[in-house]
């Protein structure tokens, strides 16, 4: 049985955690390293400013020709090479980038010699086979490739929980172990980053005998669940459980499911429910070798109001995909995104109802999904295949209560690339861009052995942690 309970164990860092990361001493290298490196405490400080753009440009673009220019400049890049996108989802994002570099497109990535790719856009299948082919070729080159194998482990529900339970044991288990590797070596009292804090109660892999012994005790309390297939995303397959009637008929109905408690008291935005969306994305420069950075993403919204007694997932869900079946979709679609800054006016607006210091969502929600997501990365770094060259871009959706805690629900790969409001046809394309000139340094600075930082492409991402990195002390 496999049952996840919540506790009201806090998500903000102390006060003396922050004092002690203060008082480190690091070398110059170090230095300039802190200044892209996002503390992995879960929490921000009082009163400090935000820590990282106020806003993701509501104009411009990501500068692709300075970017290139001073990749060609430094020989990092060759400015004759060859790309395979394969994965239709964003290629013309992706497109961009390499009429930039001046690279052509080749059609089949097995094409031999001197038509070898040197960067691939692919997914799922497609990127297991060509995993496959540059083993079986024996390639040595320099080659970017959009997929980490067995990332599975984080955008499968029941992994992903699995995963960050098991790692917070790891943890705590190597506290005090000079042999502990540097992905268990995390800075400051583990105790502090309870997961029961950020991941709503769970339950998966029940038999039947223990779903009816467990079932009774989910709705003493007039509880609601919310039903999830395993692998699915954009809200495909999702329904609302008010009963022990009802849980117990889709359990035997479609027993491949995760049950996880709905989080009562979302904050909303104009009277809508809303989550947040932002990004993580995994480099790996050589094997053995992980590097997280994240990106603040934007707001999604329901374009009905909410209401927690009606059964309609259009109020429920944020789904783009499940705003788009609505009637209000053609003409509010604009209303179902926000920036950050949009929310954060708006909450500031509300400080009298909420309760909510000035800038929270920059000051506190902000630096705790950062820090949930460095944990993420930890957990990660043994699972996946690190194989050098390959980078991962995912979409992580958290959820904020009216209590002001952070929770994160799902982590999907291959998020979805569509612009249908004003904020996603800028914001998009600006992600999409730096997600690959950011895995493009990385992967050829360390592939021509020269010094990491600073990352040059970097912009609105962050570094969250580098597995070659010193750990910090605690």
């Amino acid at each position: 049985m496999a049952c996840v309970k919540s506790s009201s164990a806090s998500i903000l860092s102390t006060d003396k955690q922050q004092q002690q990361q203060q008082q480190q001493q690091k070398p110059q290298q170090q230095q300039t390293v802190q200044q892209q490196v996002i503390s992995p405490c879960l929490g921000g400080t009082a009163g400090a400013s935000p820590s990282y753009p106020d806003d993701v440009p509501a104009t411009g673009s990501y500068p692709l020709r300075a970017w290139t220019s001073k990749m060609f400049r430094n020989g990092f890049l060759s400015d004759m090479g060859f790309c395979s996108l394969s994965y239709p989802d964003g290629k013309a994002m992706v497109q961009e980038v390499f009429n930039h570099l001046g690279w052509a497109t080749v059609a089949n990535f097995r094409t031999q010699h001197p038509y070898q790719p040197g960067f691939f856009w692919c997914h799922g299948y497609t990127a297991k086979s060509i995993t496959e082919w540059r083993q079986s070729a024996k390639f040595t080159g320099l080659q970017f490739v959009s997929s980490l194998p067995n990332i599975i482990c984080l955008h499968n529900k029941k992994l992903l929980q699995t995963l960050i339970r098991q790692y917070e044991q790891s943890v705590l288990n190597s506290v005090g172990s000079l042999d502990a590797p540097n992905y268990l070596r995390f800075p400051g009292d583990i105790r502090a980053y309870n997961s029961d804090a950020y991941l709503p109660r769970t339950l998966f892999d029940l038999t039947h005998e223990e779903l009816h012994h467990i079932a009774e005790s989910c709705f003493k309390q007039d509880s609601v669940w919310i039903a999830k297939p395993l692998s699915q995303n954009c809200g495909k397959g999702i329904c609302l459980v008010r009963s022990r009637e009802q849980l117990l008929e889709l359990s035997d109905r479609l027993p491949n499911l995760i049950v996880q408690e709905y989080i009562r008291n979302p904050v909303t935005l104009d009277g809508r429910k809303s989550d947040l969306r932002v990004y993580l994305l995994l480099v790996c420069p050589e094997r053995g070798h992980l590097m997280a950075f994240y990106h603040p993403g934007f707001v999604r919204l329901s374009l009905r109001q909410y209401a927690e007694t009606t059964d309609d997932l259009a109020v429920h869900l944020t789904n783009q995909s499940v705003a788009k079946a609505t009637e209000e979709w053609t003409r509010r679609r604009d209303e179902s995104t926000w920036t950050p800054a949009q929310m954060n006016n708006n909450l500031n607006a509300r400080r009298d109802s909420t309760g909510f210091e000035r800038d929270f969502l920059f000051r506190r929600v902000h630096p705790s999904m950062r820090a949930v997501l460095g944990i993420v990365s930890r957990a990660a770094y043994p699972k996946v295949t690190r194989i050098g060259g390959c980078f991962e871009f995912l979409g992580c959706d958290f959820m904020l209560d009216t209590s002001g805690r952070v929770w994160l629900i799902e982590i999907n790969c291959y998020p979805g690339m569509a612009t249908s409001t004003s904020l996603l046809r800028t914001l998009k394309p600006q992600v999409v861009h730096e997600a690959i000139c950011l895995s493009m340094e990385c992967i050829s600075k360390q592939y021509q052995g020269k010094a990491m930082y600073p990352l040059e492409s970097l912009r609105q991402f962050q570094l969250l942690w580098n597995s070659d990195d010193e750990p910090s002390s605690s």
